[in-house]
């Protein structure tokens, strides 16, 4: 993968906000400044309540559907894979 500082600050970010429990304005900031316009469009993807969580049984397998604005990406975090063409064009 060619953005690995990338993902670690991604994960790094989220391991504070579940120890946390919330989101701060410090993480908003620090994700804005690591992926730019990136993030911004995500945040608003997931203010306008456009993630849908799947968890199947009995395997606890988690899947994300995102609902963009022409079709649905699927996002799989165990795999580090999204469908969307971003994924294949930030990471290789």
């Amino acid at each position: 993968m060619k953005k690995t500082s990338d993902i670690d600050v991604l994960r790094d970010i989220c391991k504070e906000i579940e120890t946390e429990g919330q989101v701060t304005g410090v993480h908003l900031t620090r994700l804005s400044s690591a992926f730019g316009s990136r993030f911004e469009k995500a945040w608003e993807t997931v203010k306008d309540r456009r993630i849908k969580k799947y968890v199947f049984k009995p395997s606890g397998r988690v899947v994300w559907i995102v609902v963009g604005k022409g079709r649905e990406y699927l996002v799989m975090p165990a795999a580090d894979f999204c469908s969307c063409e971003d994924f294949y064009f930030q990471f290789d």
